[in-house]
């Protein structure tokens, strides 16, 4: 596999607008668009860097801070899981399971505007 250096792969997590159900989030990777939106940016990173025969470090920065928010120590592990809440239970980690698009609202499925984030 490639991408098994020590150097970690890292990817920059920019917020989109929010939106009624909650939050979306834009990453790239390597100066490019990696998902043009998710509500999991790091473990739906990690499944997108394994299917591209990535594996290792992650380190997820925000274009802003000087140092990197979140370090993940193995993304193949990491792309098992993803983060799930409901009403009745807040955020946690759970075993990934592929949700259908249809569950979300559908005026819910905002994209990158870079007039939006030019300050991001």
């Amino acid at each position: 596999m490639h991408g098994t250096t020590d150097n970690p792969h890292r990817i920059v997590v920019r917020p989109l607008k929010g939106f009624a159900c909650g939050m979306w989030y834009w990453v790239e990777y390597d100066h490019l668009p990696l998902i043009a939106r998710t509500r999991n940016p790091e473990h739906d990173a990690c499944r997108a860097l394994v299917s591209k025969g990535h594996s290792g470090r992650l380190e997820t920065w925000n274009g802003v801070r000087p140092y990197p928010l979140l370090i993940i120590s193995d993304i193949e592990k990491a792309a098992l899981f993803t983060v799930a809440e409901n009403a009745s239970h807040g955020p946690k980690v759970v075993r990934y399971r592929p949700i259908p698009t249809s569950r979300f609202c559908d005026a819910d499925l905002p994209t990158w505007n870079e007039e939006d984030h030019a300050n991001v």
